[in-house]
């Protein structure tokens, strides 16, 4: 019994384990799985592209740790006054020395000048401006790198005359003739150095740069080495290296913001001056401050005797105060010596504060930099 008992027991397990067997797979099935191995090995397979690396994001700065500092001068007049420094580059064989008594100037160049003097238009044309008008003489911007300064670093550097024109700058495009820049000009990819250079690359008188300006004032450009004489840290630009990026603007029927009479001197413009000189005779009055709109009589300045050096005298301790270095002031001096240095031509001399420099001549550095002076003097006639 027992016997029966196991071998009943064998055969229903052996009978389980059977059941649970997959069965064979049919002869379609099996006819299937081999035509799609077979396609799938006669179809080509299209291999990936290498995955694309995104370019590296190279973080500009909002603010380079970079100093800019600023001079120039601003020239006012019913007929432009123009001051020059340094050898005369009239175009042609206009006359380079001053008219004698009674003698006009010639109508198609307004201004006589020749080594170190200065000239008055006495047409009616002067700097592209007619009537009143305003130019912008010989503005410099240096460039100086702080001790986080990034080398790699480019800036676009924009300057303008709202309503005006640009008349030169330095670089110019391609190192090419001057253009017809209008109200504005960009220098696009500026590089700064950590090294210093003097302008030893600045044009010829007859040099590319120096060609395509509309007047007989020549250009401004070609002046560089006669009044900037200490390195400075290089600008890198155009393929050229300069201690400076310069322009020159003028600006047509622009009246003279500030206003001589018998009594005094009147600030009639929108912006502030940080100090105003005023030339009476042989005696030079000197105002602290000249807040927009207010007036000084002779009374409240301070008097000193003239001579050709009291304006360098008085000028540079201001200059640095205002936030030049002693090199940038002696610069400025040597570029407009020539008009400072005699009692013909001007009667007052005004340095404005910077919110008047920026309203009149806006600049824009890309990145923006650490630090920006701005010192821009007026003169009128």
């Amino acid at each position: 019994m027992r016997t029966l008992l196991g071998s009943l027991l064998f055969l229903s397990l052996s009978m389980a384990c059977q059941s649970t067997k997959p069965a064979p797979p049919a002869a379609a099935e099996v006819e299937s799985v081999r035509a799609q191995e077979a396609e799938d090995l006669a179809t080509p397979k299209l291999e990936q592209p290498p995955a694309v690396k995104e370019p590296a994001v190279v973080e500009v700065p909002a603010v380079a740790d970079v100093a800019v500092h600023e001079w120039g001068l601003l020239l006012y007049g019913e007929t432009q006054l123009v001051a020059r420094s340094g050898q005369a580059l009239p175009r042609g064989e206009q006359a380079t020395k001053e008219p004698t008594e009674g003698q006009e100037a010639p109508s198609d160049f307004s201004m006589y000048i020749g080594e170190g003097e200065l000239g008055t238009a006495t047409g009616t044309e002067s700097l592209g401006s007619r009537g009143e008008g305003v130019s912008g003489g010989k503005p410099v911007l240096y460039f100086y790198p702080g001790p986080t300064f990034d080398p790699s670093l480019r800036f676009q550097v924009t300057v303008s005359m709202p309503g005006g024109r640009i008349r030169e700058v330095y670089p110019s495009p391609g190192l090419g003739p001057q253009g017809s820049y209008g109200e504005r000009f960009v220098w696009e990819n500026v590089a700064l150095s950590t090294s210093e250079c003097l302008p030893e690359a600045a044009p010829a008188p007859d040099a590319p740069a120096c060609q395509g300006l509309d007047d007989a004032l020549g250009c401004e450009a070609a002046e560089l080495p006669q009044w900037i004489t200490s390195p400075a840290p290089c600008l890198e630009l155009e393929g050229i290296r300069s201690p400076v990026l310069l322009y020159n603007s003028s600006l047509e029927r622009a009246p003279a913001p500030l206003l001589v009479d018998e009594a005094g001197v009147h600030n009639r413009g929108e912006h502030a001056f940080a100090a105003v000189w005023v030339l009476q005779g042989e005696q030079l009055f000197f105002f602290e401050a000249l807040p927009a709109g207010a007036e000084r009589s002779f009374d409240e300045g301070k008097v000193s005797p003239w001579d050709s050096g009291a304006m360098a005298t008085a000028l540079s301790p201001k200059l640095e105060q205002l936030g030049l270095f002693a090199a940038e002031a002696e610069a400025f001096l040597r570029a407009w010596a020539p008009l400072l240095g005699q009692t013909q031509g001007w009667s007052a001399l005004g340095l404005l504060e910077q919110q008047g420099a920026d309203a009149l001549l806006p600049l824009s550095i890309e990145p923006k930099p650490r630090e920006l002076r701005r010192v821009l003097a007026v003169v009128v006639p």
